[in-house]
């Protein structure tokens, strides 16, 4: 039997080595001076937008996260085989949450590469959770391919409706914009803090034209 396995959908993280107590000192002095938006966040803090070029700027820890932003992204970015274009970093913000905050599941319209980075995540904070698009988590669950979880069994990794990561301390991660995902609530007393971002897609050479599809065929 072969099996390939098609419309893969990668998520990535890595760790930084950001100095956390700066970046703590940066963020709170923007939570006490902006006052909060409210998007898909449900409670918590979440700050405005900060210009990805004006960050790339900043001499401080968050200048720093940008650019390591940046730097992640477009090696992630070399993923898509993309000669027609690169990636800039458009915008971060700030998110702080307590225990009975959390995110519903939305995306980054606009963007092509998004993701979080912790700065400060204590012991049962909320996860990030992605999810599996409707239409496919509706017809496996339609033909009785996920009843496994009513009888105690696991179900194969390719057939989960969603998958979550914890929050750990200095680590970033990314994934495709277009890609559903939410933030859970925890257990947690002391803020849980991360940054988020967006990376948009900007031509190489302005001349070059879209709209092609190639399509693909089995040997």
């Amino acid at each position: 039997m072969h099996e390939e396995f098609l419309f893969p959908t990668p998520v990535w993280w890595t760790d930084l080595n950001i100095n956390l107590s700066d970046l703590l000192k940066t963020i709170y002095n923007i939570r006490d001076n902006h006052e909060t938006q409210v998007r898909s966040n449900v409670g918590g803090y979440q700050s405005q937008d900060f210009d990805g070029d004006y960050l790339l700027s900043c001499d401080d820890a968050l200048g720093e996260l940008a650019h390591g932003v940046l730097t992640f992204g477009e090696q992630c970015y070399t993923r898509f085989a993309s000669s027609a274009t690169r990636v800039k970093l458009a915008n971060m913000w700030i998110n702080i949450n307590n225990g009975p905050h959390y995110n519903q599941v939305h995306t980054h319209p606009g963007a092509v590469l998004s993701g979080a980075f912790y700065v400060k995540a204590p012991e049962g904070a909320g996860r990030i959770v992605f999810h599996r698009d409707h239409a496919s988590a509706f017809n496996y669950a339609s033909v009785g391919t996920m009843e496994d979880f009513a009888t105690g069994q696991e179900d194969a990794a390719f057939m989960y409706n969603q998958f979550s990561y914890p929050p750990v301390e200095n680590r970033l991660i990314m994934f495709p914009a277009w890609l559903p995902h939410s933030v859970e609530t925890g257990e947690h007393e002391e803020e849980r803090i991360s940054i988020s971002y967006n990376l948009v897609p900007v031509k190489v050479d302005n001349n070059i034209s879209y709209g092609k599809l190639k399509q693909r065929y089995a040997m």
